[in-house]
């Protein structure tokens, strides 16, 4: 993936992280600042120990609606959890696109 065409956010949270952006690198970085054991963030999440560990691995792809749901109960921005989920899914079967999301105007 180039940079030359990613968000400025994304951009800035892989110069803060020192590497690619991934939601698997988001969700351990999040988890590891919040100083949670796998279990405890699960829990928070409600989901189980095993499931964020595939997800930090990257054995497994978190669905759009689960990296909105994550984003909700970590108070985090809903459009970089689903856009890091869309853009892995592509990336899966072997798409070399990025996925840009924006709200609509109400």
């Amino acid at each position: 993936m180039t940079t030359r065409n990613k968000s400025n956010t994304i951009k800035i949270l892989e110069k803060i992280a020192g590497e690619e952006l991934t939601l698997a690198s988001l969700i351990r970085s999040i988890r590891s600042s919040m100083e949670l054991s796998q279990e405890m963030f699960g829990e928070l999440l409600g989901v189980g120990r095993a499931y964020i560990c595939d997800i930090e691995k990257g054995r497994t792809v978190v669905s759009a609606e689960q990296a909105l749901i994550f984003a909700r109960k970590l108070g985090k921005s809903e459009v970089v959890f689903v856009q890091l989920a869309l853009d892995e899914q592509c990336r899966r079967i072997g798409l070399n696109y990025l996925v840009h999301l924006s709200k609509k105007a109400s």
